[in-house]
């Protein structure tokens, strides 16, 4: 497919001649973004890594510095962000002065971080006050009244153990209760901060971890259906919504496990359109109430009932980084939206050229996080989509999809799962071979992920 001119123009503009720190990511993952930048006429970057990564370091030579950050879970490499951008080492400050002594470079982390500059320099791509409010409960729920939404009923209770039962048994209408922590020791993200209660071990131990992790926690009744996420871009002259994608979230006792996303799954055609129509609201809402500028996702589940909204979160979903892979400079594209100003892309411009590139390359980006760190640099298993169940290939078998396992930092590894167009059906939800694929990775490397089961089904 051609390149949208017009959204390509308005990122050129935006970095032409321009210094940019890039924060937070493996070495190697940066490469499309290192070329994509290059191209866009802005000068070399650079990087703050997490480490090498899998792969070859970007070519030719990037300056960079490699920095140890917690990669335990997408919370924890978040808050291990956020204090290396608030307390970096000296030697990390002499490197950057090096490269950029006037001071003006600007920084992208990608990150579900609040702060607002590193060294003295801007987080271009930050939008730190809107990510406060919304966290907020009763800001949440302001948001969701005004746009015409019901959610299950819900109540926020303190972290003790009577008040807690309390709320599950009224919130419980026979599938469980949902439990999210207030954000007490800092931003959380991917659900990781949240829990799924339904028989009375499991609220014994979502009790123990709630006094743990939070002063108050907020009870609601649980809805079964897929997980989805829609994106949707505030621009200066309206909002562009994109299509729904899967959020593969799976469960495992009261714990909830985010794993990436999938463009395959495929809504029936007036859920599609509801959850778009939905997501124009809340844009709309972002722009009046708060000045917002800039990509943000709506997730939810999508069952019978409907679309029952869970999280709005005023940053680019994980879709994006998918579908930089076939759009390089994608992830430049929030700091031009939130400090471009009338200089940004049209929002029915970037609506068409985004939509059209999503519908036309279905793909997903798999992985979940395992302390387990493989014996050797990278090790691999080819698989195929089975009768009964995802295998792995036998002799002179075409491969349908390939697990990876990795290290990825000092405190853990991941398992990827690179999954081909034969591996997923057409529309169909891609949470249960994903599931069957992480089993194997367990089987065969010991790498201690555990039986996951997809989120909405119990």
């Amino acid at each position: 497919m051609e390149e949208p001119i017009e959204l390509l123009g308005a990122v050129r503009r935006f970095y032409r001649g321009r210094k940019v720190v890039l924060v937070g990511q493996p070495l190697s993952q940066y490469a499309r973004q290192i070329e994509a930048l290059r191209a866009v006429g802005a000068h070399s970057p650079f990087v703050v890594a997490s480490g090498p990564g899998p792969g070859p370091a970007p070519e030719p030579h990037v300056d960079h510095f490699m920095v140890r950050l917690s990669i335990a879970s997408h919370t924890d490499t978040s808050r291990s962000t956020e204090k290396l951008l608030a307390d970096p080492p000296a030697a990390l400050r002499a490197a950057l002065d090096a490269y950029d002594p006037e001071g003006t470079a600007i920084v992208l982390c990608e990150a579900n971080i609040t702060t607002r500059t590193f060294c003295g320099r801007a987080i271009a791509d930050a939008q730190p006050e809107v990510l406060t409010r919304i966290a907020d409960w009763d800001e949440e729920d302001l948001l969701w009244k005004s746009v015409g939404v019901r959610r299950p009923p819900s109540s926020v209770v303190r972290s003790e153990a009577g008040e807690l039962a309390q709320a599950h048994e009224r919130h419980d209408l026979g599938q469980g209760t949902l439990w999210r922590a207030d954000p007490r020791a800092g931003m959380h993200v991917a659900m990781e901060q949240t829990r799924l209660v339904r028989e009375r071990p499991e609220l014994a131990r979502a009790v123990r971890w709630a006094r743990d992790h939070a002063d108050r926690i907020q009870v609601s009744s649980f809805v079964t259906g897929v997980p989805v996420a829609v994106n949707g871009f505030v621009t200066a002259d309206g909002i562009a919504v994109l299509r729904p994608y899967e959020e593969l979230i799976f469960r495992q006792d009261e714990h909830l496990r985010f794993a990436g996303c999938s463009t395959h799954f495929d809504p029936v055609l007036t859920d599609r359109e509801r959850l778009r129509q939905l997501t124009t609201e809340v844009g709309g809402y972002l722009s009046r109430t708060f000045g917002f500028r800039g990509a943000f996702h709506v997730s939810g589940l999508l069952g019978g009932a409907g679309f029952v909204p869970h999280a709005l979160v005023p940053r680019a979903g994980s879709v994006m980084g998918l579908m930089s892979r076939f759009l390089p400079w994608l992830p430049l594209l929030q700091a031009v939206l939130i400090q471009g100003g009338d200089a940004a892309p049209r929002a029915s411009e970037l609506e068409g050229e985004l939509l059209q590139h999503l519908e036309a390359q279905r793909c997903a980006a798999i992985a979940i996080h395992t302390p387990v760190k493989p014996d050797q640099d990278m090790r691999t298993l080819w698989l195929v989509r089975g009768e009964m169940a995802v295998r792995a290939v036998g002799g002179g078998e075409h491969s349908d999809a390939c697990l990876v396992h990795s290290g990825a930092g000092g405190d853990g590894a991941l398992v990827a799962l690179i999954a081909g167009p034969a591996f997923a059906g057409a529309g169909e939800s891609l949470a249960p071979l994903v599931a069957e694929a992480f089993a194997l990775a367990d089987e065969r490397w010991g790498t201690g992920i555990g039986t996951l089961t997809p989120a909405g089904l119990l």
